[in-house]
């Protein structure tokens, strides 16, 4: 049995209820009659955690003598008949993560036939996980409308998956749950109260990335009021000698959101301990900045005195010396009175030595090392900001482990409270990218879907990344300068890539409009092909999120230069552009540097070397129905070795000009891209001379005209310079005073039966709408005044049981009795009438 296998592994999480952790069952009803409960919902929310667990199965092995193990594939939900899980059981839903696994057959003794069948145990369907399930009737009941104040019963659990193993399905046990279907005595709906299913509007208060989220409310009985921040950070992990994955993160991570918009006191470093050279440890360092706008100048780190440094990685960080960036002390210098090693300097430059976050290692003596122990940081500010503050902290180094990964994670703190509310997620797009959870390292995967995000007060919230590709591709500028009006946020996804379509701004020649193609390969000239012939899988990587031009220039038409790099390898003339990449702030020049063109002729690689001389618009495009369509050499865009902002690194690159090879190295952007222009010749008749080439005569009308600037906008990936807001200010409930007058009875009257009794001796009534904060004292009188029994409610919920006993446990005489119900909020009186059923001889 799966209980047999339980006892005799050693799993390191079980299929038991651990599987099953948190479960949170949230009630909403909007009927308080017991006749019509058509419009009461239960709405069960499920925990995120235990959807990441695997179990390893050390009986069940593969051919080849490995262990096996059980994945967790989905959870079921269940109504039951009982508390303890006796009686009926009905499942009710079955969410999996989609895998292709969907239903399980299995070997399993069936009692009723006396034998083992072959029978379907689990009812997956590739659905995706969903944490979220509203139910509105009675599964044990033929589907009848769930009443209010009556007692259901639910259970949740998880199931995992081993094709090999004996049985193949593992499955938690069922943690049943009480649920009572009531109306808030304390929260009414308003008039704009946010209903289930609706959409918060939501801001992107800080940033500039291409991401969105949207945020959606569950449950509104469960809405704060309070204002949300989500906000990025990296999680920073290593993993444990004993295989467990452990967070070197900052342990007050709410503080790394807290910060100063404009100081760096914020910012952190965090540190761990790997495994390096025989007699060595390398300690690996990250630093999480939170600077605004500033740079910083400097890092000291501060050993203890007893620790042996051998060497050290440089500061990341000096892109700009040319533009006056402070670079002193990029390598670092160790002081040996102090232990302590220094990057930069604390000279307030305003143009910091640092900009970003990063990370790099510290090679110490393993012997020198004794495990915990901690480094003193101490980041100088460059003071470009209003003020200037450091950060000043200490960075613990636990352990020794043996990995180390960085992942993108995203937290939601609530702005009112300044708590966090979620934390340390990664599933973007509905998509769980790579993460730790509960010590495990979890791969990243589709399968889970867009519904396992997680919930908290009643909101569900999707975070969206944009995926690898581009805006568009625009044409910003012509002969008469810069153009008005482009709308560089439009995302104008088809097939053609055109980029001189701009309003009232055609170019001087052109009779149609120049378009950014590629084909070759046979690949067709859809927007799929596009990317996979330019963007070539990893180019994304090298691209975003900078944006890039092409612009043609008078100088570039003097004397620009490119790459013959698939013909003869050497530099050749007359290529009337440049390449520029701008960064991800197209308005931000200072990091803009010039890009290194290779022209692949378009008559192909077999043209007699006097036809590769220059940049030429060749036949007619292959996709054109007609002659009128010249297409281009195909550009490939690269990088230099040196990308310092400005030309540097394209002259070095050029410097053994025309005819030579070029210096340095060359490293793909782009692929194959080519402008091609569309109907550009109108007067009819093939405008190609014979042997493909355009006509001579038309040749001064063959490129864009100087001054044409075409600019490629790429996708924006969320990074920790974005923040996004939302508040449920403005869409919560009602909060109302407890009205005692809402108090009542069920059933009433008792006719020697309630359906909630499980055993022929059980007699209940339920006491409902009792006040949940506070107490509540039940005095239950006979006809003659006389006190027949008291009950002191206190439990914070809203109902209490009388089981129809006085004060000594004795059953009471059928008749009628007055409920007097004393709360803080005043009084009630109730009439109540007892029907008890016939008394059965065997019971004295």
């Amino acid at each position: 049995t799966a209980e047999d296998v339980i006892d005799k592994l050693p799993i390191p999480v079980s299929f038991d209820t651990t599987w099953v952790t948190d479960i949170t069952f949230t009630v909403t009803t909007t009927s308080d009659t017991l006749i019509d409960g058509a419009d009461t919902t239960i709405t069960i929310t499920m925990d995120t955690t235990y959807t990441f667990f695997q179990a390893v199965d050390q009986i069940d092995t593969t051919f080849e003598g490995e262990n096996t193990w059980f994945s967790f594939q989905g959870y079921n939900v269940y109504q039951v008949e009982t508390a303890t899980g006796l009686g009926m059981v009905k499942r009710i839903a079955t969410y999996d993560i989609v895998d292709g696994i969907t239903e399980i057959y299995d070997d399993v003794f069936d009692p009723v036939l006396g034998e083992t069948i072959n029978k379907r145990v689990q009812f997956g369907s590739d659905s995706g996980i969903q944490r979220l399930l509203a139910i509105d009737s009675d599964a044990l009941n033929a589907g009848a409308p769930l009443r209010t104040n009556r007692a259901y019963y639910f259970a949740v659990t998880a199931y995992g998956y081993n094709p090999y193993g004996i049985p193949k399905t593992l499955e938690s046990s069922k943690s049943v749950m009480l649920v009572r279907p009531q109306v808030s005595t304390t929260w009414a709906e308003g008039d704009n109260t946010a209903s289930s299913g609706a959409i918060l509007e939501a801001t992107h208060s800080v940033g500039g990335s291409d991401g969105t989220i949207v945020v959606n409310v569950v449950d509104p009985t469960k809405l704060t009021g309070d204002d949300y921040e989500l906000y990025f950070d990296i999680g920073h992990y290593y993993k444990d000698v004993d295989g467990m994955w452990k967070s070197t993160a900052y342990e007050d991570s709410v503080g790394k959101v807290l910060g100063k918009t404009f100081d760096c006191s914020a910012s952190t470093i965090t540190a761990a301990a790997l495994v390096g050279d025989v007699g060595f440890v390398k300690l690996t360092f990250t630093f999480d900045m939170v600077c605004g706008g500033a740079w910083v100048d400097g890092i000291i780190l501060d050993f203890p005195d007893d620790i042996s440094i051998s060497s050290w990685d440089p500061i990341p960080g000096c892109s700009y010396p040319s533009y006056g960036q402070n670079c002193n002390n990029t390598a670092g210098t160790l002081d040996a009175g102090t232990n302590s090693l220094f990057w930069g300097d604390s000279s307030r430059s305003t143009f910091g030595l640092v900009e970003t976050g990063g990370g790099w290692n510290v090679i110490v003596s393993a012997a020198s090392v004794e495990f915990p122990f901690d480094v003193g940081y101490h980041v100088y500010d460059d003071a470009y900001d209003p003020t200037t503050v450091d950060a000043i902290g200490t960075a613990t180094v636990a352990e020794l482990g043996y990995e180390f990964k960085s992942f993108q994670q995203w937290n939601v703190l609530n702005k009112t409270t300044n708590a966090l509310v979620t934390a340390d997620q990664t599933m973007v797009s509905g998509v769980l990218y790579e993460n730790v959870v509960n010590g495990a390292l979890v791969a990243g995967t589709a399968a889970f879907g867009e519904d396992a995000n997680p919930i908290f007060d009643g909101l569900q919230v999707f975070v969206n990344g944009p995926t690898n590709g581009i805006h568009g591709i625009w044409q910003t500028a012509n002969a008469n300068g810069p153009i008005e009006g482009v709308d560089e946020n439009v995302n104008e996804n088809i097939h053609w890539i055109n980029f001189l379509t701009a309003p009232d701004y055609p170019t001087q020649q052109a009779q149609g409009g120049w378009f950014f193609v590629t084909h070759g390969g046979g690949t067709a000239n859809d927007m799929e092909s596009f990317y996979a012939r330019v963007f070539r899988g990893s180019n994304f990587s090298r691209s975003i999120p900078n944006d890039f031009e092409m612009r043609f220039t008078a100088e570039a038409l003097a004397n620009g230069m490119g790459y013959r790099r698939f013909n003869d390898s050497v530099l050749m003339g007359n290529v009337p552009f440049e390449l520029w990449a701008l960064g991800p702030n197209p308005d931000d020049t200072t990091d803009d540097y010039r890009m290194l063109p290779a022209i692949l002729n378009g008559q192909g690689l077999g043209a007699a070397m006097d036809d590769l001389d220059a940049f030429d618009l060749w036949g007619d495009d292959a996709s054109s129905s007609a002659g009128n369509d010249p297409s281009s050499d195909w550009v490939y865009w690269g990088n230099p070795d040196d990308m310092s902002p400005g030309s540097v690194g394209y002259d070095a690159w050029i410097l053994p000009c025309i005819g030579t090879e070029p210096a340095g190295g060359w490293t793909e952007v782009f692929a194959r891209t080519r402008i091609m222009n569309w109907n550009r010749y109108l007067g009819g008749g093939d405008i190609f001379a014979e042997g493909g080439a355009l006509d001579s005569a038309l040749a001064e009308q063959a490129m864009p005209e100087v001054g044409t600037i075409i600019r490629w906008i790429t996708n924006k990936p969320n990074t920790t310079a974005d923040k996004f807001a939302f508040s449920t200010s403005s869409v919560t409930g009602i909060t109302q005073t407890y009205d005692p007058n809402t108090i009542n009875v069920w059933p009433n009257p008792y006719f020697a039966y309630n359906p909630e009794e499980r055993n022929p001796l059980q007699r209940i009534v339920t006491f409902t709408h009792l006040p949940e904060t506070g107490s509540a004292t039940i005095r239950i009188f006979n006809l003659a005044g006389q006190l027949v029994r008291k009950i002191t409610h206190s439990d914070g919920t809203q109902y209490e049981v009388w089981d129809l006993t006085n004060n000594f446990n004795i059953p009471v005489a059928s008749g009628m009795y007055i409920a007097h119900i004393e709360t803080g909020s005043g009084d009630k009186v109730l009439k109540i009438a007892v029907v008890q059923p016939e008394e059965r001889l065997d019971v004295y």
